[in-house]
């Protein structure tokens, strides 16, 4: 039996035994497959499918669009196998099977950002996270689809935030300071208008040695919450960067170099003639 594998972190993909599947009829057709698969804990009634797909369409025509599609969804696929039986569909209900032959990264991708997870099973998993869920996708004529991957996209982002965010904290503990950047530096890249993330970053970056890249940061953050926001830091964020100045956050190394003496006041350097 052919297995479905479906990655909505990032553009939308699907792969039936190894092999894309691009024989979808419509952009409706992956949007439903897609809902499907991500709600996948409980059926669907029809009536609720159609109204997040075709809102504006009259009952009938839009009843029939998801008749439609359906039937498109359980053909074999194009190289010539069964697709496995992933859709539970009856008269009133339709439901991504969980005991189907089928896997979708955002289920993946939710069980490793689980707080119980431990911190080097998810380094080694980050590459689920391709980008944004259904990065580039869009049906502009249905507003309740939108709002839903909207919605989804920004509690994925958050998870991946905070799991980016342990994984910092799990290499600072471990002394690991360039990793403990790496993994700020994911997490400003995911969410970007997160100012805490750039507090983190640039603390990280302090510690491990690099003041001006974090003094840097600190601009980035700021142009970027006045761009997207038309905010200012906040004053927690400015009290960092106010330390980073004055150069109250330093490596490891450079809090164990000795100070240097300062020069005796009112003594002069005795210069000697030559010979």
């Amino acid at each position: 039996m052919a297995r479905l594998s479906l990655s909505l972190l990032g553009s939308f993909q699907a792969v039936l035994d190894g092999r894309p599947i691009t024989g979808f009829a419509s952009d409706r057709m992956r949007a439903l497959l897609a809902y499907l698969a991500v709600e996948a804990g409980r059926p669907h009634r029809r009536e609720k499918l159609v109204g997040l797909l075709w809102p504006d369409w009259p009952e009938p025509s839009a009843s029939t669009n998801l008749r439609n599609a359906l039937s498109n969804l359980r053909k074999p696929s194009a190289t010539g196998e069964a697709a496995a039986p992933v859709l539970l569909i009856d008269r009133e209900t339709i439901q991504f099977s969980p005991a189907g032959d089928g896997w979708v990264d955002v289920h993946a991708f939710g069980a490793l950002t689980r707080v119980e997870q431990p911190a080097d099973r998810w380094k080694k998993d980050w590459a689920l996270y391709r980008g944004p869920f259904l990065e580039g996708f869009s049906l502009k004529d249905s507003a309740p689809f939108e709002e839903w991957v909207q919605v989804t996209r920004e509690q994925l982002e958050r998870r991946c935030v905070e799991a980016l965010a342990r994984l910092a904290e799990h290499y600072e503990g471990a002394g690991d300071l360039g990793k403990a950047c790496e993994a700020a530096w994911r997490a400003v890249d995911v969410a970007p208008w997160q100012e805490e993330s750039h507090r983190r970053l640039m603390r990280l970056l302090a510690l491990n040695g690099q003041r001006s890249v974090a003094l840097t940061q600190y601009e980035t953050c700021r142009h970027l919450l006045q761009r997207e926001l038309g905010a200012e830091p906040t004053p927690e964020t400015d009290a960092l960067h106010r330390r980073i100045l004055d150069g109250e956050l330093r490596s490891p190394a450079e809090a164990a170099a000795p100070a240097a003496l300062p020069h005796p006041k009112g003594r002069r350097r005795r210069i000697y003639p030559p010979g």
